[in-house]
């Protein structure tokens, strides 16, 4: 402020500036620099806060109205409010309950009735799977059954209460202790994704790793199986059975497809004497691999089962063919499960090509005879399981359901064992009928009624008692529904 002018009177030479001139000079800074420093005073805060590029326009300011208003605020806020309407809460879906919370409480006679926490049913959740119907109804019952205790002042003592866990006569009570028993209380809701994830994972009938992967006992994986498949469609929300069944079957699919990938690759590396050194592909896939890297995959895939990977890469490692190949010896499973995926999609491309092959260069005979041999296979199939659900009661499956090519020749075969089997029912039916008619000759011989002469006996086909009599009420036809009947009928368990 003090320089403002005095350039020009510094670098004149000549000047017509005198002193009084300079003072006016510095008059003038002073003036200005007092100005400045009244504004600085005047901003609200003097420090770089208040430092702004906007041209003194205010960020709030829209369309001529500024709404860093106070009061303009506060009666948009007013509007917002009434705007919004009546804030309720949504009601729950009647159709589902998910978690049903047991009652401690119900008015029995316009008084209300509390039962201690012995009594009470415990929080029954959809995925435990308790009977949770009868259970209520059951609660319903005890809770009367208190009451009337309670009024008549005959209520027993509270350790009772506490050990049987029940008023109800002994029938209902036993009934309630078995519900309660046969529902899973103790599994929380990550347990059951747990056990879903699982499932997935190793199918639903592989209760021993299910068991393992959850670190549960096989027991309670078989016991709570059970139940889930068996309770699942009725207890559980659509939608989430929907689901989970849709998971569990897709991840079985998974493990079929895997099992026959397994097949073909072990039959695939059959094909080779020695696979380690010999193994081709019609497909060499990317240059990073090579034909030496996919054969250690795939016969250690062979040797120690799919899913295996760590195993694989150590084998990969000491592997002295594959000790300078830095790439497949930089592989993590990942890499190695990808790779052989896709060795494995391109080997079963190339075994269909090869069979096409095969069958395009078979003669009428071989081809007869290859066909004679699976239809055999095919009988041979429906027979054992024939005899397996004949032995439990039920009825043979179809046999168009096992054998495609056959069908005479297996119908003749089936149909000449069928009169077989009726012969030798037959044959049992009259010994049968005869120890019969022998007792009752026996019972007249002794009581005097009738004589015997042993002379005249003989014993043919047909007759009274005969084993195809079935309009008399016996015979094959009541001899095989009386079979069914006691082969159906659930073994108890006490022998073996």
């Amino acid at each position: 402020a003090v320089r403002f002018g005095a350039d020009a009177v510094f670098r004149s030479e000549e000047s017509s500036i005198t002193d009084l001139d300079i003072d006016v000079i510095l008059e003038r800074g002073k003036a200005k620099t007092k100005e400045l420093a009244e504004k600085i005073q005047k901003a609200e805060k003097g420090d770089l806060l208040d430092f702004r590029l906007d041209g003194g326009v205010s960020a709030q300011t829209f369309e001529g109205v500024d709404y860093s208003d106070a009061e303009l605020r506060k009666q948009l806020r007013l509007l917002a409010a009434d705007s919004m309407g009546k804030r309720d809460r949504r009601p729950p879906p009647s159709t589902y309950t998910g978690v049903m919370q047991p009652a401690k409480s119900m008015v029995i006679k316009d008084r209300k009735i509390k039962l201690p926490p012995s009594l009470r049913l415990p929080s029954m959740e959809d995925h435990q799977f308790f009977n949770r119907e009868r259970l209520l109804e059951l609660s319903k019952l005890e809770f009367e059954v208190y009451g009337q205790l309670k009024e008549l002042g005959k209520l027993p003592p509270r350790e009772y209460i506490n050990e049987k866990r029940t008023l109800l006569p002994d029938e209902l009570a036993a009934e309630k202790l078995e519900l309660l028993e046969e529902g899973f209380g103790n599994w929380t809701r990550s347990q059951f994704f747990h056990f879903v994830k699982a499932s997935t994972k190793f199918g639903r009938h592989d209760f021993e790793n299910i068991a393992v992967e959850m670190d549960m006992s096989l027991d309670i994986i078989k016991a709570y199986s059970d139940a889930f498949w068996k309770w699942g469609p009725t207890e559980l929300k659509a939608d989430e059975w929907g689901r989970v069944k849709a998971q569990i079957e897709k991840g079985e699919q998974a493990i079929l497809k895997q099992k026959r990938q397994e097949a073909l690759l072990k039959k695939f590396v059959q094909t080779f004497d020695d696979p380690a050194n010999d193994m081709t592909f019609a497909n060499k896939g990317t240059t990073h691999f090579s034909f030496e890297s996919d054969r250690a995959i795939l016969c250690g895939v062979v040797k120690h089962g799919y899913g295996a990977w760590d195993k694989i890469r150590r084998d990969i490692h000491s592997n002295q063919s594959l000790l300078f190949q830095h790439t497949v010896q930089g592989m993590n499973t990942d890499a190695i499960a990808k790779r052989c995926d896709y060795r494995m999609r391109q080997m079963e491309k190339e075994l269909e090509v090869r069979e096409k092959k095969l069958s395009a260069m078979k003669t009428p005979a071989v081809i007869e005879a290859e066909a004679a041999l699976e239809a055999i296979k095919n009988m041979e199939a429906w027979e054992s399981e024939a005899r397996m659900l004949e032995l439990q009661g039920e009825k043979a499956p179809p046999v168009s359901s096992f054998v495609k090519t056959g069908l005479g020749t297996l119908g003749e075969y089936v149909k000449e064992k069928q009169t077989c089997i009726n012969k030798l029912r037959e044959v049992e039916t009259q010994l049968r009928g005869c120890r019969f008619m022998a007792e009752e000759a026996k019972v007249s011989i002794l009581q005097g009624e009738q004589g015997i002469n042993l002379t005249h006996i003989s014993l043919k086909a047909g007759g009274p008692r005969a084993g195809l009599q079935s309009s008399k009420g016996y015979g094959v036809e009541l001899e095989e529904r009386i079979n069914s009947a006691v082969l159906r009928i659930p073994e108890c368990g006490e022998c073996q």
